[in-house]
């Protein structure tokens, strides 16, 4: 299992990723995505692109605090991302840490029992 400063490196390298990438749950067809900016996907989750910025930075990223938005903005509720959901779900939960063991929650269970996102 990751510790929790690798699990926010890799939660950060997700995020850049899907970023990057354009990614998003809105039901649009991939051949019509363009990369996110920084402001612009600030907008749709409700942050500043400064803070967008700070998910982001190298061997130190802050964890965002509501991941709901992210990964509805990212993977919507639809089945064809639900893996992809869960993965960054359950790297949000191990950046979050406390003492060396996460808090077990559902979305850490059904991780664990590779139960898909309903």
């Amino acid at each position: 299992m990751l510790n929790r400063r690798q699990a926010r490196i890799e939660l950060a390298r997700l995020i850049e990723f899907e970023l990057g990438r354009g990614q998003r749950g809105d039901g649009h067809p991939e051949s019509g995505w363009r990369i996110w900016t920084n402001e612009e996907f600030g907008r749709e989750v409700r942050v500043t692109k400064r803070t967008v910025r700070g998910w982001l930075s190298g061997g130190n990223p802050a964890v965002p605090t509501n991941i709901d938005l992210i990964l509805d903005v990212f993977y919507g509720r639809r089945e064809t991302n639900a893996a992809a959901r869960e993965r960054m779900l359950h790297l949000w939960h191990l950046a979050h840490l406390i003492h060396g063991t996460a808090e077990k929650s559902h979305y850490i269970e059904r991780f664990e029992q590779h139960v898909p996102f309903q």
